[in-house]
Formats: C-alpha cells, sequence, structure tokens
C-alpha cells in the first residue's frame, strides 16, 4: 500500500517538474522577451542577457541587443560584453538608440555611443584582442576626441595593466589622439 502511494507521488512530482521544463522551453523558443524579464527580475542577469540575444535574433529590434550589452555590463562579463556590444554597434538602428539615450539621458552628460564603444573596446582589449579594440576606439573617433570617448578608455586600461604586451599599444595610442 504504502509502494502505491509513493509511486503515485513521485509520478505526480515528477509529472510537475516536466510540465515546467516544457513551460521554461516554451518561453524560451516563443517569448524570448518574456523570459528576458522574468530573469532579470529573480536575479539571473546572465539568463537575462541570453534571452535578450535571443529575442534579438527572432525579432531584430535594437532594444534587445542594447539589454543585452547595457546587462552584460553590469555583470562586468567581458566575453559577453564583446559578443553582445560588438553586435550592438553594428546594427543600423544603434545611431537612432544612442541619440534617444542621450536626449533622455542629457542630464547625465557624456554620450550613450561613446560609453557603449568605451565598453566594447575596454572588453576587447582585456580579452587580449588589444589591436582590435585600439583599431575601434579610434575608428569612432577620426575627427576629435569627445569627453568619455572609448580611445581614452582603452588607453587607460592599458596603461592599468602596464605590461610588455600593452607597451606598443601605450605608445602609439598617445600619437593616434594627436
Amino acid at each position: 500500500m504504502d509502494k502505491v502511494i509513493l509511486k503515485a507521488v513521485l509520478s505526480t512530482v515528477l509529472g510537475i517538474v516536466l510540465l515546467c521544463g516544457i513551460l521554461v522551453a516554451a518561453l524560451v523558443l516563443v517569448y524570448p522577451s518574456t523570459l528576458m524579464t522574468l530573469a532579470y527580475d529573480v536575479g539571473m542577469d546572465g539568463a537575462s542577457a541570453w534571452c535578450a540575444g535571443r529575442a534579438y535574433n527572432q525579432f531584430d529590434n535594437v532594444y534587445y541587443i542594447a539589454y543585452a550589452t547595457e546587462v552584460s555590463i553590469g555583470l562586468g562579463d567581458a566575453e559577453k560584453i564583446d559578443r553582445y556590444g560588438s553586435r550592438f554597434v553594428a546594427d543600423e538602428k544603434f545611431g537612432e538608440y544612442c541619440a534617444q539615450t542621450d536626449e533622455d539621458t542629457a542630464e547625465i552628460g557624456g554620450s550613450y555611443a561613446q560609453y557603449i564603444y568605451g565598453q566594447v573596446c575596454v572588453a576587447k582589449y582585456s580579452q587580449g584582442k588589444r589591436q582590435e579594440a585600439v583599431d575601434l576606439a579610434f575608428s569612432v573617433n577620426e575627427t576629435g576626441f569627445p569627453e568619455r570617448n572609448a580611445a581614452a578608455a582603452v588607453l587607460l586600461n592599458a596603461l592599468v595593466a602596464n605590461s610588455e604586451e600593452d607597451e606598443p599599444f601605450i605608445a602609439d595610442m598617445p600619437a593616434r589622439m594627436r
């Protein structure tokens, strides 16, 4: 008799777990933006960024890749900042999104685009993609160097690291800034 009750309880619990798994899988596949918000609200920032990346792939809305980039910046995960941030700056609506964000946050000062470029370049630099980081930082600052620019962020990180591998970049960057 006890075995029958135990089997019934275990099969019920297994059924509930299986249904929850199916529900989560459906949310990931069909509604990644909903799961993105849910994951962020419960403190699962990495999962939230991943879901935002999936939502971007599904809906091609710049908001989702911006969200994934910003959450990754908050996590301090250089690999994710590079992955999502590179896709963000390559999006054709990046300029419009940055202009709108600058308008919404005018009291803060600085440029949202420079902030994102700076974070992406620093992430690339910290992953050992030094030349790529320097080239990207200077490609967005060809005519001048605004406040809080990406090139300065990369130079500061090179100065902080100050290893033998950083020396050529430390010597080259100030010369390119003139």
